[in-house]
Order: structure tokens, then C-alpha cells, then sequence
């Protein structure tokens, strides 16, 4: 009976010392992606001085009125908690060539109530971006880059989203309907990762992978222009910093407009102009030369895209870009590999270990 019991006690502390080593196989399989997979490098937080210019009432057909309960009114300052600023984009002005991941989910944007929403986003070039249509009516999409061909799209009630990808890094690329004036959207697109929009509260964050040095981080804000910041980065992380931007004041306003004034001039009045003042620590940029008109839209016809994928593409090759090396993604497998076989030679020498 006595030995019984021993073989039971062995067998189960075989079983369960299986299964220890099992588990710290799989550890090391999962635990080095997911302790860096989430984890920001940076967080900061834009915020807003004094009040703002009082917001434009919008007006819209009858039809997209029946989709909003209170009144429409322009988004040009969108003030959250603790004076928390939003709609602003905040990235890194210096090339840094990488290597990392490829962005592949897309980013979205949907038309509601036709408005945009959300109405600025941040994308990578190459990045899907897909425009859902949730109004019961038709809207057409209106692509309008600084570098590259429009694209003009249209987009029915309930039809499958619009995708477009992004070939060239250029910020605050205008999206209309022509058919409803009022109606725009911002794609600011990237060659990096290293960017963020700021939320309701104003925060904003970037994903892991920064390498050690000295950036400047810039915050763009259509009305209130730009700021800067010079931050240093040390093993990925570097200290919260806050932007603050000062509010100007109300600009006079037309109690009435004129009877000749269409519907579609007073909307492109009330459209958010670019307003770049000059940055805390150094000054602008020059004003580039003026380009050529672009051409005419033209959809992607390369067939190795996927059907209703357009292409925003440019035949100019950004200074600096020919000499960076391609992005490529970042092969970890190596590493989790041999965690794994070191947690399985660890198991192994328990399991002996307790057989003797």
C-alpha cells in the first residue's frame, strides 16, 4: 500500500512538473512581444490659454438637418477637461529611417450627419484608410494633396467604404464633398510612426521604438498655428511635456451676409485656415517654390491592388528620401525563441531533478 501511494505522489508531481515547464515554454513565447507591444515611449498634453473665438453656426440642406439633434456649428476649437485641446497634430519633425513595423490596420473615418468624424486623422504612407458613408444619402469624397492627383470618389448610402492609401508624407490634406460645402476632413500622413492626434482631453502618445537622441516634436494646431519642443530621448522613454497654446482673440464678424453670397462661399468662409506662427525655438521653415497645377484625378490603375484601393501617388521624390534605407519589420522571433528554449531547459532539469 505504502509504495502505491509512492508511485501515485510521483506520478502527479511528474504530471504537474510537465506542465510547469509547458507553461514557462509558452512564457517565454508570449511575454517578450506583450511587455513592449503597448507601452508608449512619450506622452504628452496640448492644452489651451484664454477662450476662443465663439463657433459658426453651420448651414446645412434640410436633408442632412433631420441628423442632428441640436443646431450644427463649426469644430475649430474643440476645448475637453482641464482645458485639454483636440484636434491637434503633434509629431516628430526629423527623419528617422527606423527600422520598424509597416502600419497595416487601417485607419477610419466615417461621414455622419455629414461631417467627418472624426474630422483629423494620422495615417503612414501605405496605410489603409477607409471612409464609411453612415448617412441615409449619397457623398462623394474629394481628395485635394499638395503633391500627387486628386481623387474624387463617390460614396452611397450604405455601400461598401471607400480605400485609400497615401504614397507621399504630407500634413493636413484637405477632404470635401462637393456636394455638401460644409462637409471636409484632414489626413495628415506620415513616414513614420512617431505622430498622434490629441483627444477630448487633449493627451496624445507615441508607441514604443524611439532611439536615443535630441528631437524636436511639433504641435499643429489649423487656427492657432504651431509649437515646439526639443526633448530628449533616453532607452525608448523620455519626460511628459505640455504644449500650450494661447487663444487669440474673437476676429469681427458679418452680422449678415450678402444677398449675392452662395451657400458654398459662405462655407469655404467658415473652413479652417492654416495659421502658422512662428515656433518657440526656431523659425519656420522657408516657404517652398511654387508647384505645378496637378493633374486631372486619376484612380490607381496598377492591378496589383485590391479592387476599390486608390492610390494617392506623386512623380517627385521628397529631399532625403532616396538615402534612407526601406522600412522593414523587425524579426523578434529569434529572441522569443531562445527565451523558449531557456524556460524548456529549466523545465527539464526540474522534471529530472524530481525523478531522482
Amino acid at each position: 500500500m505504502r509504495d502505491e501511494c509512492l508511485a501515485l505522489q510521483n506520478a502527479l508531481k511528474n504530471f504537474l512538473t510537465c506542465w510547469l515547464w509547458l507553461a514557462l515554454a509558452l512564457a517565454g513565447l508570449v511575454l517578450p512581444r506583450a511587455a513592449v507591444a503597448d507601452e508608449p515611449s512619450f506622452i504628452g498634453r496640448v492644452r489651451l490659454r484664454g477662450e476662443p473665438p465663439p463657433e459658426m453656426a453651420i448651414e446645412m440642406d434640410a436633408e442632412s438637418m433631420k441628423l442632428h439633434r441640436d443646431p450644427p456649428k463649426t469644430r475649430n476649437y474643440v476645448v475637453g477637461p482641464g482645458r485639454g485641446l483636440a484636434d491637434v497634430f503633434v509629431y516628430i519633425r526629423e527623419k528617422i529611417p527606423g527600422p520598424y513595423r509597416q502600419a497595416k490596420d487601417a485607419v477610419t473615418m466615417r461621414i455622419v450627419g455629414s461631417q467627418y468624424e472624426p474630422r483629423i486623422v494620422g495615417l503612414r504612407t501605405g496605410q489603409p484608410l477607409k471612409i464609411f458613408n453612415d448617412d441615409p444619402f449619397a457623398h462623394n469624397c474629394h481628395s485635394m494633396p499638395g503633391k500627387g492627383h486628386e481623387v474624387n470618389s463617390a460614396l452611397p448610402a450604405g455601400s461598401t467604404p471607400l480605400e485609400w492609401q497615401f504614397d507621399e508624407p504630407e500634413l493636413f490634406i484637405r477632404l470635401k464633398c462637393d456636394a455638401h460645402p460644409w462637409e471636409y476632413g484632414y489626413v495628415c500622413v506620415m513616414d513614420q510612426p512617431f505622430f498622434a492626434v490629441t483627444g477630448p482631453d487633449g493627451r496624445f502618445s507615441f508607441p514604443p521604438g524611439m532611439p536615443d537622441g535630441t528631437f524636436t516634436i511639433e504641435a499643429v494646431h489649423q487656427k492657432l498655428g504651431k509649437l515646439q519642443r526639443k526633448v530628449v530621448f533616453e532607452n525608448d522613454s523620455a519626460e511628459s511635456i505640455d504644449f500650450v497654446f494661447q487663444a487669440k482673440a474673437a476676429e469681427p464678424r458679418e452680422t449678415k451676409a450678402a444677398p449675392a453670397e452662395t451657400k458654398e462661399a459662405k462655407a469655404a468662409a467658415k473652413e479652417p485656415k492654416m495659421e502658422l506662427k512662428e515656433t518657440e525655438t526656431e523659425p519656420p521653415p522657408p516657404a517652398a517654390a511654387t508647384e505645378p497645377a496637378a493633374p486631372a484625378p486619376v484612380a490607381s490603375s496598377d492591378p496589383s491592388q485590391a479592387p476599390g484601393v486608390v492610390v494617392h501617388s506623386s512623380s517627385q521624390v521628397l529631399a532625403g528620401n532616396a538615402a534612407l534605407p526601406t522600412p522593414v519589420e523587425p524579426d523578434d522571433s529569434k529572441f522569443r525563441w531562445l527565451i523558449a528554449g531557456v524556460m524548456f531547459a529549466l523545465g527539464l532539469v526540474l522534471f529530472r531533478a524530481s525523478k531522482s
